[in-house]
């Protein structure tokens, strides 16, 4: 039986006057971290009576509104964040046009004034072999070099990470790696089909041509079993340290350094988990 809050939010969702639709992103961000007020405003009444049209709407969790029509979707910034997220995606998506895996980005993508526009794509529902085949791919152009040769950006905020937790992050510069194209946030719902069926690729904000060799396959795991199981990222980790402890501790650098964000304060059971997390898989331990 459905709950009245799910009705709520179903009938909210599907909003499609202009004024309403406002109100409605008002009322279900007012707790997103990620969204600034001064966003939700007149200026996006008017943007969205000129985008009018759209069939339903969702908001991310890092503040960007999502409007969704029969062929494609609208995706317009609600904060710093999405703002650079969305920035971020599209670069990458230009240069991955150009490069050896353009298969993986074999749909349309753009941008008009301040928002961008998607085709609008389908779940892809792959099997875990599929998806170790889309990892094969990234991994092909493999080469070594050293952590401190792609550290500012396979981990960035350490030191403002360090500062916050109070807590020195431990990390080799001099260790040798295995290097890749690497997604950097690699879930099932980042892995869609083209209207043609063809596997893509989106959420290209964290993609790198320098990235680590595994990182993309440990994230998927970790993403998919953790949500399968309802805990956290952290919990899971500490639970399925059976891994290579030193792999595991670059994943979590990885991941942590990645979900911080200058300017944007996380609550303290965040970085409370994660200071046990990095004690507990710190290969110094």
């Amino acid at each position: 039986m459905i709950s009245l809050k799910t009705k709520i939010k179903f009938f909210l969702y599907s909003l499609k006057n202009p004024l309403l639709l406002l109100l409605a992103i008002k009322c279900l961000t007012r707790k997103n971290i990620y969204v600034e007020k001064a966003r939700v405003s007149k200026k996006l009444y008017y943007l969205l009576k000129k985008l009018y049209g759209y069939q339903s709407f969702s908001v991310s969790t890092t503040g960007a509104l999502i409007l969704y029509y029969e062929k494609y979707v609208v995706k317009i910034p609600l904060g710093k964040v999405s703002s650079e997220s969305l920035f971020e995606n599209l670069k990458n998506y230009l240069a991955l046009k150009k490069s050896s895996i353009q298969e993986f980005v074999n749909y349309e993508l753009s941008k008009e004034d301040e928002y961008y526009i998607m085709e609008r794509l389908k779940p892809a529902n792959i099997s875990n072999i599929e998806v170790e085949t889309i990892i094969l791919e990234l991994s092909n152009n493999t080469n070594e070099v050293k952590l401190k040769d792609i550290q500012e950006k396979v981990f960035p905020n350490i030191s403002r990470l360090e500062r916050i937790i109070k807590t020195k992050i431990f990390l080799s510069p001099d260790i040798k790696i295995k290097s890749c194209y690497m997604h950097g946030d690699l879930t099932k719902d980042n892995i869609m089909k083209n209207q043609n069926g063809d596997i893509i690729l989106i959420d290209l904000d964290r993609f790198t041509f320098n990235g680590i060799k595994g990182l993309d396959y440990l994230h998927y795991k970790v993403d998919k079993n953790s949500k399968l199981q309802g805990i956290d990222f952290f919990d899971f980790l500490k639970n399925n340290n059976n891994e290579d402890k030193n792999f595991l501790y670059l994943y979590l650098l990885y991941r942590i350094c990645n979900e911080y964000n200058d300017g944007i304060l996380l609550n303290s059971m965040y970085y409370s988990k994660m200071k046990k997390c990095l004690e507990i898989l710190n290969p110094k331990m």
